[in-house]
C-alpha cells in the first residue's frame, strides 16, 4: 500500500477564511502541502488574487521547525526582486501553517519545456536565462543559496514572459556545503553528488550555476542531458 503524505493529512480549505485570507480552489497538491488560490479580504473585492501554500506546522523546536524558519526568513531576504516569487505573509493557524505567495498564471517553467514553449524559440530563451541569472546573483549577494534549482521550482508567466524563483525549502545561507545529494539528482553537481569528486566540501555559488546550466540545456533541447553527473552515467561520461 502507498504511503501516507503529509498532504493527504490536510482538509479541504476551499471557502474557509484563514487569518484575513479566504481560500479558493485548490491549484495543487505535493508531498508536503497543498496550494489554493486566495484573496485578501481586507482589500476592495476586486484586489489581486494570491497563492497561498498550506501545509502541516513543524513541532515546535524540531529540525522541521528549523528548516521551515530558515526557508522564511531567506525567501523574504531575497522576496523583493522581481523576477522572484514574493513571499506576502505567513500565518500559523493551530495545527497549520500557511505561506502568502505570489500567484503566477503560466504554472510551472518546467511545463513550458515540455510543452515545447521555448523550441527553436532563442530569443526567448535568451530573455528568460537572463531573467534567471539576474534573480541568482540577486540571492547569491544576499547569502541566499537556492541548492534545488530546476525547471519545476520555476514559475513562468506566458502572458508576460516572465519567471520566478520559487520554492526555498532546501536553501542555506553558508557559501559552503558539507552535505552530499542535496536537491534534485538530475541538476546537482558533480561536487554535490561526490561521487567522482574527493573534496569535503563544495561552494553553493557553482552547485547553483551548475543546475542553470542543465536548466538551459532543457530548454534550448527539451531533454536533461543525463541523470546523474557521475561518471558511470554514459551520457555525462561522453560530455
Amino acid at each position: 500500500m502507498p504511503s501516507t503524505r503529509p498532504s493527504d493529512l490536510l482538509p479541504d480549505f476551499s471557502g474557509r477564511t484563514i487569518d484575513r485570507f479566504r481560500l479558493l480552489e485548490r491549484l495543487g497538491k505535493g508531498s508536503f502541502g497543498c496550494v489554493y488560490s486566495c484573496v485578501d479580504t481586507s482589500l476592495a473585492k476586486d484586489s489581486a488574487r494570491y497563492a497561498i501554500k498550506c501545509m502541516l506546522a513543524p513541532e515546535p523546536g524540531s529540525r522541521d521547525s528549523e528548516s521551515f524558519e530558515r526557508e522564511v526568513d531567506l525567501h523574504a531576504r531575497v522576496s523583493s526582486h522581481p523576477n522572484i516569487v514574493t513571499l506576502h505573509d505567513v500565518v500559523r493557524a493551530g495545527p497549520y501553517v500557511f505561506m502568502v505567495l505570489d500567484l503566477c498564471d503560466g504554472g510551472e517553467l518546467f511545463t513550458a519545456i515540455e510543452g515545447g514553449g521555448f523550441h527553436q524559440k532563442d530569443d526567448l530563451v535568451m530573455k528568460i536565462y537572463l531573467q534567471l541569472l539576474d534573480a541568482l546573483k540577486f540571492c547569491h549577494d544576499h547569502d541566499v543559496f537556492h541548492r534545488d534549482l530546476k525547471p519545476e521550482n520555476i514559475l513562468y508567466s506566458q502572458s508576460t514572459g516572465q519567471v520566478y524563483l520559487a520554492d526555498f525549502g532546501l536553501s542555506t545561507h553558508e557559501r559552503f556545503s558539507h552535505s552530499r545529494g542535496c536537491g534534485t539528482s538530475h541538476y546537482m553537481s558533480p561536487e554535490c553528488i561526490g561521487e567522482d569528486s574527493p573534496a569535503k566540501m563544495y561552494l553553493n555559488t557553482a552547485n547553483d550555476m551548475w543546475a542553470l546550466g542543465v536548466i538551459l540545456i532543457n530548454m534550448l533541447t527539451m531533454r536533461r542531458p543525463w541523470h546523474k553527473a557521475v561518471l558511470r552515467d554514459p551520457c555525462y561520461a561522453a560530455f
